[in-house]
């Protein structure tokens, strides 16, 4: 760098504005999920005729990983919270002028895109993101954080939902090349990312026949192994990252191995306990099952068939809140990307039952 201390004293003060805003304005965000899910509810249960404005929050929330991914061009600015406002509902207004699944499609896609791309040119976003990673609280300092690892997979299933039912090839490739940015150590770094992914993209591309049919259960289990082998691999050569130094400890002594999955899962078990994102991964899966089963013929008739992206949805969820030490971070913020599209898809088809029958 030209200027090295410049640059150093300039990236203090970003980190330390994003410490400083980080907790209550990702606080508040949770807060806004948690009651935006539970006004979508009661707007079924009361009957709600008047459902605009729901619909237009719910854009606005799916938007906000996007907007804050983006924001990080300004972090500790004292415009970040109306620029998120501003950014957000010019994004909502414009997509609810789509058919929902297009609106909500071209924001999936958009998101896991940008996310990709930025992981691929350093995490520059990222890392200056108030979504993104704190690294003065330290527990990332590159590569692709729960979050936006988490957001990544639900986007990216999102945006693929369409071409999940009509080109599963050309799906499956696009997914495969998700799953090398999370794992490769010098762009997104997160092994445990990588893994739910791996699961999630496999279960909305096949489907559980992998389970319940046994002809397929070796070759899954074999292609699994392989997947995961290679993993290992990449993470062993070059410029380490955490994951290659872990597999390297672990040759040298296996006993680590089991030192480190009792140490994430007893931060796992903590956030679990404390973290507010339980609360909104809670809200999150609740809603979606309940949504999922009680509308699903209704929603079927008038968006089409979109199961495989919310079964894969659901199964990185739960490999990500498994495979890793924040994973409840990551299941909420895939989630994210299922419940509140499926609660829009569900308004959209009860306003336009409402709108034949005013006819």
């Amino acid at each position: 760098h030209p200027d090295p201390q410049g640059y150093l004293l300039q990236r203090e003060r970003e980190m330390a504005a994003v410490y400083r805003l980080r907790s209550p304005l990702i606080k508040g965000f949770i807060a806004i999920i948690i009651i935006l899910v539970g006004l979508s509810l009661a707007a079924f249960f009361f009957k709600w005729r008047n459902l605009s404005l729901l619909k237009l929050l719910l854009l606005m929330v799916v938007a906000t990983p996007l907007a804050l991914l983006v924001l990080g061009a300004i972090p500790g600015s004292l415009w970040l919270l109306p620029a998120w406002v501003a950014l957000t509902l010019g994004v909502a207004l414009a997509l609810r002028r789509l058919e929902p699944v297009k609106a909500m499609v071209l924001l999936g896609a958009v998101t896991a895109l940008l996310i990709v791309v930025d992981a691929l040119l350093g995490a520059w976003l990222q890392q200056r993101s108030i979504l993104g990673y704190d690294a003065t609280a330290g527990p990332r300092y590159y590569g692709i954080g729960n979050e936006y690892m988490g957001a990544l997979l639900g986007s990216s299933l999102l945006g693929l939902s369409c071409l999940l039912e009509k080109n599963k090839w050309l799906a499956g490739v696009v997914l495969t090349g998700i799953v090398l940015v999370l794992m490769l150590p010098g762009v997104g770094a997160n092994f445990g990312g990588a893994l739910a992914a791996l699961v999630g993209y496999t279960i909305a591309l096949t489907g559980f026949s992998l389970v319940t049919n046994k002809k397929y259960r070796l070759p899954a289990v074999l292609v699994f192994a392989a997947a995961v082998l290679v993993l290992v691999l990449v993470n062993l050569g070059g410029n380490q990252s955490h994951v290659g130094r872990f597999f390297t400890a672990v040759a040298a002594d296996p006993r680590e191995f089991w030192q480190v999955v009792q140490r994430k899962l007893s931060m796992n078990w903590r956030l679990i306990r404390w973290s507010l994102w339980s609360k909104a991964f809670a809200a999150l899966f609740a809603a979606a099952l309940w949504v999922f089963f009680s509308q699903r013929r209704v929603m079927a008739q008038r968006f089409g068939l979109f199961w495989p992206q919310v079964r894969g949805a659901l199964a990185a969820a739960l490999a990500a809140l498994a495979l890793n030490d924040s994973g409840i971070v990551a299941a909420a913020t895939t989630l994210l990307f299922m419940t509140l599209p499926l609660l829009y898809y569900w308004f959209s088809s009860s306003s336009s039952a409402r709108d034949s029958h005013s006819l």
